[in-house]
């Protein structure tokens, strides 16, 4: 993205977004917390007079109108067969780059068409904090809080261990007075934003084990770098030897654990792309992730025993999304019967 638009007709804080990425949108629409003070605030900002009304709720005629198979009854959230699941991915970043990207790109979307083939009626949802810290959130010391609350959230956790320990803190700036953080109490310090992700969403007790799912990459891989790209070693490469005996450490807590899903990949190294070093030859990886988090969802949302048509899944689709907006929408009364009416052919 460009932090800044250049020209005479823009405010010096637009900011261009270039391209297209799912991660992107969703770090615009999930970090955007300005948007939603300037909403609150629309009224002084824009000096405007008067008090503005809003309809709490929405109370239409008693005339009949078509339903087309649907009726809001059938889309109360109450009684709402579809389950939602997030899946929390933990790794440290530039060593995982590669990893990361085969689970955006071809482990989700194959989980979801699945799902979607058998009529199970899920939907799955990865987050990747890639895009989701802001510096001033990471300068400030919120990084561990904001991470560890995102796994509380999620309930399937999926982590990736290489060499690398990744970014350590002596001082956790989490609320341990909350029952899920209270482990935090008697845990040392300096240890790893990733170790603390994976003890939050995976080696607790209080965790069900049977959705987390740790990977952890052959430290053979290291041996694919060439001698002419030795350089790109950081990248992958444990930051000193006490960082080093944590990671030992942790995996083999993670291979100790019984309750969780946990298996060595091969990878190879693939030279850097857009200055970034990539990873190859994951096929084994994307298939042994896909198949074990496949096991665990058909447990817990069985598919049907007739797979639904093409237009029964478009259909439930809209219902679904109907009745998650239905929950914040404040009616406009005299706007949805005039769309109503349209829509009978009646307005004029």
């Amino acid at each position: 993205y460009q932090r800044r638009v250049h020209g005479d007709d823009h405010h010096p804080n637009d900011v261009a977004l270039t391209g297209f990425s799912d991660s992107i949108l969703r770090f615009v629409a999930e970090r955007g917390e300005g948007q939603l003070e300037y909403v609150e605030r629309i009224r002084e900002i824009k000096k405007l007079k008067g008090q503005v009304q809003y309809d709490t709720a929405m109370e239409l005629d008693d005339s009949p109108s078509p339903s087309y198979g649907l009726s809001l009854e059938s889309t109360s959230s109450g009684e709402s067969d579809w389950k939602t699941f997030r899946f929390f991915i933990s790794s440290t970043f530039t060593d995982m780059f590669g990893e990361r990207k085969a689970l955006a790109t071809f482990v989700f979307p194959t989980l979801r068409q699945r799902c979607m083939k058998y009529g199970m009626r899920c939907h799955l949802i990865d987050v990747d904090f890639r895009w989701g810290i802001t510096s001033e959130e990471a300068q400030s010391g919120m990084t561990i809080g904001l991470c560890l609350n995102e796994v509380e959230r999620c309930q399937f956790f999926i982590g990736l261990l290489g060499e690398r320990y990744g970014w350590t803190s002596n001082k956790y700036n989490v609320d341990s007075d909350e029952d899920h953080f209270a482990w935090l109490n008697d845990y040392p310090t300096g240890r790893s934003v990733t170790e603390l992700e994976i003890m939050q969403g995976a080696l607790r007790p209080e965790r069900d084990g049977d959705k987390a799912f740790i990977y952890m990459r052959d430290p053979e891989f290291m041996k694919t770098i060439p001698t002419y790209d030795q350089k790109q070693l950081g990248a992958f490469a444990s930051e000193n030897p006490e960082a080093a005996q944590k990671m030992v450490d942790l995996k083999r807590r993670v291979r100790c654990n019984n309750n969780v899903h946990h298996s060595t990949y091969s990878c190879q190294y693939a030279g850097l792309v857009d200055g970034i070093p990539q990873t190859a030859g994951l096929s084994s990886f994307v298939n042994t992730v896909i198949e074990d988090i496949w096991n665990v969802l058909v447990t817990i949302c069985p598919a049907d025993d007739i797979p639904p048509s093409e237009l029964d899944t478009l259909e439930r689709c809209h219902r679904e999304f109907r009745a998650s907006h239905n929950q914040v929408f404040a009616g406009r009364v005299s706007t949805i019967r005039k769309l109503l009416q349209f829509v009978d052919g009646t307005y004029t």
